[in-house]
């Protein structure tokens, strides 16, 4: 069984300026692949993973770990991973307006 990354890809990509066209491009897939990686309907192969994982400057283990996106009342998008039955840890989060977007070219 395999855990959900659609998340956990989503908020790396955000946090890093780029959008689902940019990092299409730099991995090499179709815009329609990143998206259907984020959304969790398609599942990325082993040469896809490592090329996600470089394109956004982490580890594969950073993208697998399991985390989920939650959102606060002011908009604010964190980033929380589940440590218990019953508690989480936020390990990231995402101040700026979900419209707003930098440019970002790939390495």
């Amino acid at each position: 069984m395999w855990q959900a990354i659609g998340d956990t890809l989503q908020l790396l990509r955000r946090q890093r300026g780029m959008t689902s066209i940019q990092l299409a491009e730099c991995v090499g897939v179709s815009v329609r692949a990143i998206e259907a990686y984020e959304a969790d309907v398609w599942r990325p192969g082993r040469k896809t993973l490592q090329a996600l994982a470089e394109a956004l400057g982490v580890g594969i283990e950073e993208i697998i770990k399991g985390c989920e996106l939650l959102y606060t009342e002011e908009g604010e998008m964190l980033v929380v991973c589940h440590t218990g039955p019953h508690s989480i840890k936020v390990v990231g989060r995402v101040a700026a307006p979900l419209g707003q977007k930098e440019e970002r070219a790939c390495k």
